[in-house]
């Protein structure tokens, strides 16, 4: 069969693009029929080079989609497909991404204004991501769980979450010999929550105490004689001070 010219995108050259043609000559497979042989340069149903690509999913990784398609001069979409083959090849090269998961971090991360939710796992270790879902919520953290092997639970020694009642449930449920934190952020706030119940309840007590004391003289004070402020209100207006 007479060979077929292609035309792959490649990285430009300063401002000038770059594209590499090439004729691949068609062969016939017993098993997969007729297709056009492979090169080394790029995947097969990619149009753009694999040094280009992965420059768009480097960029990709640290500006976003938008700022490298927008670099590269390509469409953002291809920036998207872009990605999705890079991280394809990366993970043939790697192995299993679920293997040595010791310490895990479990999130929920908002977009689209916060309309939509992607849960996010985290291995602590290889400092990525694992694995992410759509929507948030014990069935689609408890699918990830499914997708793991018994030894690959049984090696989850830590999971780090916030203090979301489901993702406890789902990780006492699926791996229940590994240890929950709490991240600091949550931490933080429930000790300033805690803090601020004690502050009300010690207002509520002064004022309480101040109204079955001596009830003060009805009138206006005589002249330099000052209102002292009650200690109702004095702890009222230290909610500050008080969480530091």
């Amino acid at each position: 069969m007479p060979p077929q010219a292609r035309r792959r995108r490649a990285p430009d050259f300063g401002a000038a693009r770059v594209f590499l043609e090439c004729k691949l000559p068609r062969v016939e497979c017993p098993g997969c029929g007729i297709r056009s042989a492979a090169v080394p340069r790029a995947g097969r149903a990619s149009g753009f080079a694999r040094e280009l690509e992965e420059q768009v999913a480097w960029l990709a990784a640290r500006a976003g989609k938008k700022a490298a398609a927008a670099l590269m001069r390509i469409d953002r979409k291809s920036a998207g497909g872009i990605c999705k083959r890079v991280c394809d090849r990366l993970d043939g090269r790697a192995g299993n991404r679920f293997d040595g998961l010791a310490g895990t971090g479990i999130d929920e991360a908002s977009h689209k204004k916060g309309r939509k939710y992607t849960t996010v796992v985290l291995d602590h270790d290889a400092g990525r991501v694992a694995w992410c879902g759509e929507k948030h919520g014990k069935a689609v953290l408890e699918s990830f769980f499914d997708l793991l092997a018994p030894e690959q639970r049984a090696a989850i020694t830590v999971v780090t979450a916030d203090g979301a009642r489901w993702i406890a449930e789902v990780v006492e449920g699926k791996c229940p010999d590994a240890e929950r934190v709490m991240d600091p952020f949550h931490v933080a706030g429930r000790m300033t929550d805690a803090l601020d119940e004690v502050r009300r309840q010690a207002r509520r007590r002064a004022g309480e105490s101040e109204r079955s004391g001596p009830k003060s003289p009805v009138g206006r004070p005589e002249k330099g004689d000052e209102k002292k402020p009650d200690k109702a209100s004095e702890i009222k207006g230290c909610s500050y001070g008080f969480v530091k």
